[in-house]
């Protein structure tokens, strides 16, 4: 199955069907024939230019918060 990226949740560690998209329908499913949903794949719109963005934030950190993480170590 294929799903929107942003529209899929991971529902299981350790089946083969881990994810799916509880609120948007599966873009495509594969199997002896391919189902494509074409009306809800995105489509790029004609005579737009591709628009490539390159100026980004470089200054960005990582902070992963667990349960007893001491506030020296977040000012850090």
């Amino acid at each position: 199955k294929l799903y929107r990226a942003n529209r899929s949740t991971k529902i299981n560690a350790e089946h083969f069907e881990a994810f799916a998209s509880l609120n948007y329908p599966e873009l495509a499913e594969s199997g002896v024939h391919l189902k494509v949903n074409y009306d809800d794949l995105l489509r790029p719109k004609r005579g737009t230019k591709l628009k490539v963005f390159t100026n980004f934030e470089e200054n960005i950190a990582l902070v992963k918060l667990f349960p007893g993480i001491s506030e020296t170590l977040l000012e850090s």
